[in-house]
C-alpha cells in the first residue's frame, strides 16, 4: 500500500497577493502560449512564472526559464509572498462545478451543482513504487524532461500529481470521501472562483485534528495515476539521480517530492466520459431493421429505443440501469437507437463492466465482419452528440458504453483500453495549480 503523509506546505499569503484566483493557474497541460500571456498579465506573482515560465530576449536555452522560475520562488519566499505552514497538514479540497458543467459531464440537463472532494498529501513512494502505485497512461518523454529540469533547479514540487485513491474500507463506518468531508465540516475554508465558474475550497488539516479512523483509511490506500504524469516520472528520476550522486538514501523528510492530489474512488463527484466505439461499415449502409434482424438471429437481446434527438441519451441511461449483464447503446445510420445485450443470463460475468462491454462490442464487430482497423475508440461527454463521431462517408455504427464507476477504471489499469479512456477521464474539474507547494529545503543547495 502507498504511504500518504501530511507535510508543511507553502501557500500564497493572501494579505499580500489579494484574491487566490489572481495567483493560481489551470493545470500545466492546459497552459498554452495565449493563456500564459493572460496569466502573466493577471498578477506579478501568478504561479505561471514558476510552472511555465516564458522565454525572454537573451535566453540561450530552456535552462534560462527554469533558473528564472527558481529566482521567483526564492524571492517570493524571502519577501513573504509565500508562507510556510506551521504544522504538517493534509489539504482537503472541494471542487464545486456549476449546474451546466455537471450536466455536460452526466450527459443530461441537471439543475444541481456537482461537488468532488480531493486530498493533497505527500506520497512516500518506495523504490518498488511500480508494484504499489498503478499508472494508467505513459508520460511524454519531452514533458518528463521539462519537469525534471524544473525539479533539479527549484527543488520543489510545484504541481500536484492527480489520481484516484482506492481504499479498503472493510470495518470502517464511513467511506473515505465521507470521512474527508466530515473532517472539514464546520471549518472555514479558503475559497476561489475560477474563470469557468468552478468554486474551489481548501482546508489545511493539521495532524492533531485528523481522526484515527481517517489515518487508518489513508494507511490502507492504493494510489492509481489515472493519466500520464510527467511530474511523477520526473520525481522518480530526480530521486534516483540524488541517490546516485550522493551515495545516500533520499531523505525521509523529502517525501514531498511526490505531491499528490487524489480523489477517493468512492466519491460521488467523479465523472467519466462515455467510451464510444465507431464501427466503419462496408460500402453499403446497414439500416436499423437489417441490423436488428442480424443481431436477433445471432442470439443477442435487442430493445428498440427510438430515433428522436434524445434517443441516444435514453439508450445510454437504460443500458446503465441493467446491472446484471453488460449492455451497449447502439446507434444506426438511419437515426435509430437500440440497447444490445446477450440473451437472457447466458453471458453473466463478474469481470469489470467496461471490459465486458468491450467484449460485447468485439462480438458485434465480428458478427458484422468489420475489420479491427475500421474500429475506433473515442470518448464523448454527451451521448446526444455521438453522431459527430462518424468520420467516413461509408457510414458507421456507434456503440456507446454507459458511464462507469471509478472501480471499473481501477480494474483496467493494465488494459490497453484504459490507455484510451484515461486521457478523457473527467474527475470533474482538476484543482488549480498554486493552491499549495512542497519546497524541499532539506535538499536545497
Amino acid at each position: 500500500m502507498a504511504q500518504l503523509l501530511p507535510f508543511c506546505g507553502w501557500r500564497f499569503d493572501l494579505s499580500q497577493v489579494g484574491a487566490l484566483h489572481e495567483v493560481t493557474a489551470p493545470p500545466t497541460y492546459d497552459i498554452n502560449q495565449d493563456l500564459q500571456r493572460v496569466l502573466y498579465r493577471r498578477h506579478p506573482c501568478n504561479v505561471v512564472r514558476l510552472v511555465r515560465s516564458r522565454g525572454e530576449p537573451g535566453d540561450t536555452s530552456s535552462a534560462d526559464r527554469v533558473i528564472r522560475a527558481d529566482d521567483f520562488l526564492t524571492l517570493w519566499k524571502k519577501e513573504g509572498v509565500l508562507l510556510r505552514e506551521h504544522d504538517d497538514c493534509f489539504y482537503v479540497c472541494e471542487t464545486i462545478s456549476p449546474p451546466d458543467l455537471s450536466a455536460v459531464a452526466k450527459g443530461r440537463h441537471d439543475t444541481e451543482s456537482a461537488s468532488r472532494i480531493t486530498i493533497i498529501a505527500c506520497l512516500a513512494a518506495p523504490h518498488n513504487s511500480l508494484s504499489t502505485i498503478r499508472r494508467v497512461g505513459t508520460a511524454c518523454a519531452k514533458d518528463v524532461a521539462t519537469e525534471l529540469e524544473l525539479l533539479r533547479c527549484c527543488k520543489a514540487a510545484l504541481t500536484p500529481v492527480s489520481g484516484l485513491l482506492a481504499v479498503n474500507n472493510a470495518g470502517q463506518r464511513q467511506s473515505l470521501s465521507a470521512q474527508l468531508r466530515g473532517a472539514v465540516a464546520g471549518l472555514t475554508p479558503i475559497e476561489m472562483l475560477d474563470d469557468l465558474g468552478i468554486r474551489h475550497r481548501i482546508w489545511p488539516l493539521a495532524r492533531p485534528s485528523i481522526s484515527s479512523e481517517l489515518y487508518t483509511s489513508l494507511s490502507h490506500a492504493e494510489v492509481i495515476l489515472t493519466g500520464p504524469s510527467a511530474q511523477f516520472s520526473a520525481a522518480l528520476l530526480f530521486r534516483d539521480e540524488y541517490e546516485s550522486s550522493t551515495k545516500t538514501s533520499f531523505p525521509n523528510d523529502a517525501a514531498g517530492l511526490h505531491l499528490m492530489a487524489l480523489v477517493p474512488e468512492d466519491d460521488p463527484g467523479i465523472r467519466f466520459s462515455y467510451p464510444v466505439w465507431v464501427l466503419s461499415m462496408t460500402a453499403r449502409s446497414t439500416t436499423s431493421t437489417e441490423l436488428l434482424g442480424t443481431l436477433q438471429q445471432a442470439g443477442f437481446e435487442c430493445q428498440q429505443v427510438g430515433s428522436e434527438n434524445f434517443a441516444a441519451n435514453d439508450a445510454v441511461e437504460l443500458a446503465a440501469l441493467n446491472a446484471c449483464q453488460p449492455c451497449l447503446a447502439l446507434g444506426t445510420l438511419d437515426g435509430a437507437w437500440l440497447i444490445v445485450s446477450h440473451k437472457g443470463n447466458a453471458k453473466l460475468t463478474s469481470e469489470p463492466l467496461l471490459i465486458a462491454r468491450r467484449r460485447l462490442a468485439d462480438e458485434i464487430t465480428q458478427l458484422l465482419r468489420i475489420p479491427k482497423t475500421d474500429v475506433r475508440i473515442s470518448t464523448i461527454a454527451d451521448p446526444s452528440k455521438a453522431r459527430q463521431e462518424r468520420t467516413t462517408s461509408l457510414g458507421a455504427l456507434i456503440l456507446i458504453s454507459p458511464s462507469s464507476a471509478a472501480d471499473d477504471l481501477l480494474e483496467l489499469a493494465d488494459d490497453e483500453f484504459a490507455q484510451v479512456l484515461s486521457n478523457q477521464t473527467e474527475l470533474m474539474a482538476p484543482i488549480p495549480t498554486g493552491l499549495v507547494f512542497s519546497i524541499l529545503d532539506c535538499i536545497k543547495n
